[in-house]
């Protein structure tokens, strides 16, 4: 079963299985933004299969989480490989959660109390409350749901893999 955000897709190259692992061996540390950003390469390799994670540390506001790179190569000659990039759940459900209850929210608010009086809510009062669900869901779309996409690209690019 394939969940929201997983990209599962086959590729093939002209590089041997040596060749993607040198080079996957090769990535160290990659120095952004006059070394304010670093990105740390993390990989694991059993038989014909290996992972890969990317983890970033610096001063962006916005820090991206990559999510885990999971490969199997299928064929030698050519190479052929079967690509899974899955991205941590868990942080884009708790996004999620302020999305959908302060955006459902302000839709659906009927009445508030404000020193003891009902009244209905105005327009600006309904964009303050949504806010609270706009903010955090593009964080959500910034940190976790883009890296995604950013990662299946740079993972082409560095093998030089045409899609099956």
């Amino acid at each position: 079963m394939k969940f929201p955000f997983t990209i599962i897709k086959k590729y093939k190259t002209l590089k041997t299985k040596d060749d993607i692992y040198d080079i996957i061996n090769s990535q160290g540390n990659e120095k952004l933004l006059y070394g304010l950003r670093v990105d740390k390469f993390y990989s694991e390799f059993k038989n014909n299969e290996f992972k890969i994670y990317r983890e970033s540390f610096g001063v962006d506001a916005f820090l991206e989480n990559y999510p885990l790179i999971t490969s199997r190569i299928l064929n030698e000659n050519p190479t052929k490989l079967e690509v899974e990039i899955k991205p941590n759940y868990f942080n884009i459900i708790f996004f999620g959660i302020f999305v959908i209850v302060f955006i459902s929210g302000s839709i659906f608010l009927n009445e508030i109390e404000i020193n003891g009086v009902l009244k209905n809510p105005n327009l600006l009062e309904r964009f303050l409350f949504s806010l609270g669900g706009i903010i955090p869901g593009i964080w959500c779309y910034i940190s976790f749901i883009r890296p995604i996409y950013k990662t299946e690209k740079w993972f082409v690019e560095k093998l030089n893999l045409k899609e099956i």
